[in-house]
């Protein structure tokens, strides 16, 4: 096998490679998407009169923590599984997103 730079690659460096893109699929498989508690609050915001700015609050009585997550669009906006990659335990959940 060649890499790019025209030099010829050891079988053990080809096993190197292809066992740190092993790790990082199986970091990738991993990851946690959490189940996000009942109760939410949503609404619209004007800030101009023109334009209008969405946002839903998951978890909005909690005093923990707050992660914010902005779509900066355009396109389809946040959807309620964005929330899914904060743990509801730790965090109070803002979506936000222009409509």
């Amino acid at each position: 096998e060649e890499s790019k730079g025209g030099e010829e690659k050891t079988e053990k460096q080809g096993k190197e490679d292809k066992g740190e893109e092993a790790e990082e699929a199986r970091e990738i498989e991993l990851r946690t998407m959490y189940d996000t508690k009942e109760g939410y609050e949503e609404g619209t915001l004007e800030p101009d009169g023109e334009h209008k700015v969405y946002y839903r609050v998951y978890n909005p009585n909690a005093t923990k923590a707050t992660a914010l997550f902005l779509h900066g669009g355009p396109g389809a906006g946040c959807f309620p599984n964005h929330a899914r990659f904060f743990d509801p335990d730790h965090y109070r959940v803002v979506l936000v997103d222009q409509r």
